[in-house]
């Protein structure tokens, strides 16, 4: 790891949690920290899909954000965004696939994270850098967490097409929200579309996406994908930590992260709604509605 001042062996950020574990604390202004890519995450729900008191629709939204870079790290769409166990899994299946922990994680203060944070302290712990791994979470209100701020851009960009629709079958009296039938048959049916739209859109258009340079203090000026990965190129470092799958089969074990939350739908469920509509990867999205007036059919 890059230092400030190399003629000490610690960063100033491993000086500032050495302090902090002895209750010391002093802040000099005038020492600018260099952060990174990987040095905070920025995680949170998304609720505007699930329409009147966030009950309406099935259709939750969670994300993760790189703080530095601005880029998404994730965008995950299930039927709750508040089971511990579910977004607890998304931050698992994250860490399975790239392998890279950040060094800390932002989020709110609810119940809904707290699977994610003994994930996240259990890794951090074995680090090296730190004793206590809790340290490295940090919490605040979700209106001050980055990427709450970010979920505008999702709702003007890609949002409004699909809740057009479901306003249109609520009108209709196509959808019954209080009828958990109508409920799952329109999780099978949107799900898979709208994480289809929420993929294109991280990786063509967020992540692609040139930031410009704002009057108050933000991100690097920049495409997000590329000040991730090359963040010495603007100011920055790598701040993240290997992590292996030996460690992650230990926290998966210790926290049973992988039991009962592989599906949105009940197993026999799901097998009903295949065997009257299977190809649900072949729907194109203006198409969502009228697959789900079909499983209403065949249901009735």
């Amino acid at each position: 790891m890059k230092v400030k001042y190399p003629m000490y062996s610690w960063s100033l950020r491993t000086l500032s949690r050495r302090l902090h574990h002895f209750g010391i604390t002093y802040t000099d202004y005038s020492v600018d920290i260099e952060e990174g890519s990987d040095s905070t995450m920025s995680l949170d729900g998304h609720d505007k899909l699930c329409g009147f008191q966030n009950s309406m629709f099935p259709l939750c939204i969670y994300g993760a954000q790189d703080t530095f870079s601005s880029r998404i790290q994730f965008l995950r769409i299930w039927t709750s965004n508040s089971n511990p166990r579910i977004i607890g899994r998304f931050y698992f299946d994250y860490l399975l696939e790239r392998r890279v922990l950040p060094d800390r994680i932002r989020v709110d203060r609810g119940t809904e994270t707290g699977l994610m944070a003994t994930i996240h302290s259990y890794l951090r712990a074995q680090c090296g850098d730190v004793d206590d791994g809790s340290e490295c979470v940090f919490y605040g209100p979700s209106t001050e967490n980055k990427i709450e701020r970010w979920w505008k851009e999702l709702l003007e960009r890609m949002e409004r097409f699909f809740k057009i629709q479901l306003s249109t079958l609520v009108e209709d009296g196509d959808y019954d929200a209080s009828d958990d039938n109508d409920r799952k048959m329109l999780a099978y049916a949107y799900i898979p579309e709208i994480q289809k739209e929420l993929d294109m859109f991280l990786v063509s258009v967020w992540n692609a996406h040139r930031i410009c340079k704002q009057k108050e203090k933000e991100p690097p000026v920049g495409v997000p994908e590329h000040i991730y990965t090359c963040p010495e190129r603007h100011g920055g470092e790598n701040c993240g930590f290997a992590v292996t799958e030996e460690q992650l089969r230990e926290v998966a074990e210790l926290t049973n992260i992988l039991d009962g939350t592989d599906d949105f739908l009940p197993e026999d469920f799901r097998q009903e709604c295949q065997r009257h509509l299977s190809n649900t990867e072949d729907i194109e999205p203006d198409q969502a509605p009228n697959a789900f007036l079909y499983l209403k059919s065949r249901f009735s």
